[in-house]
């Protein structure tokens, strides 16, 4: 069994490896209703729709036409899904739809300017995997 290694991943904006990104988190769920009725014991629940959310992070280069692209959404740019790759390898990735939601930089006298950002899952997310 092999284990992936971080450095074989990326953050990709479509099919685009997004420059200086050194991190990214995806968290899938499924949402939970109660559905508990009158004379029940004990609480009942089922699941109902799979969601998903992601993170990514890294140093800010405006010059990366896809760092732009989504720093521009949350400044003067049209609000819009983006298809984001969270991937171990090139060929190996989830992917889907995303809204941005937030960002952050952060800057100090020593180091670089750091950018991350949160997205919201619009839809499916799909594996791809060799």
């Amino acid at each position: 069994m092999a284990v992936s290694k971080g450095k074989d991943g990326g953050f990709y904006v479509g099919s685009t490896l997004v420059t200086f990104m050194d991190s990214w988190t995806l968290n899938r769920g499924i949402a939970v209703e109660e559905t508990t009725s009158f004379g029940d014991d004990w609480e009942t629940k089922c699941a109902t729709v799979k969601n998903w959310n992601a993170t990514f992070g890294g140093s800010l280069d405006r010059t990366d036409a896809q760092q732009a692209a989504l720093l521009d959404q949350l400044e003067d740019g049209t609000v819009a899904d983006v298809v984001i790759r969270l991937g171990i390898t090139s060929a190996s990735y989830w992917q889907g739809s995303a809204i941005v939601e937030s960002d952050s930089l952060q800057g100090g006298s020593k180091g670089v300017v750091k950018f991350s950002g949160s997205l919201a899952g619009n839809g499916e997310l799909t594996w791809t995997g060799v």
